[in-house]
């Protein structure tokens, strides 16, 4: 059992480091297109829900 939650908390961290890179990719395009920064709020809204 302490072994799946060391495997979870390691699975849970390469998402957490992933999604800020998309989220970091599209802050940068939301700069260069400001459409761009409705469909992050979207995306980090869903994000949220799914963590919660």
């Amino acid at each position: 059992m302490g072994k799946e939650k060391k495997r979870s908390d390691k699975l849970i961290l390469i998402i957490m480091i992933t999604f800020a890179g998309i989220l970091i990719i599209l802050s940068a395009i939301s700069i260069i297109m400001p459409t761009f920064l409705y469909v992050n709020s979207i995306v980090f809204i869903c994000f949220g829900i799914i963590y919660l």
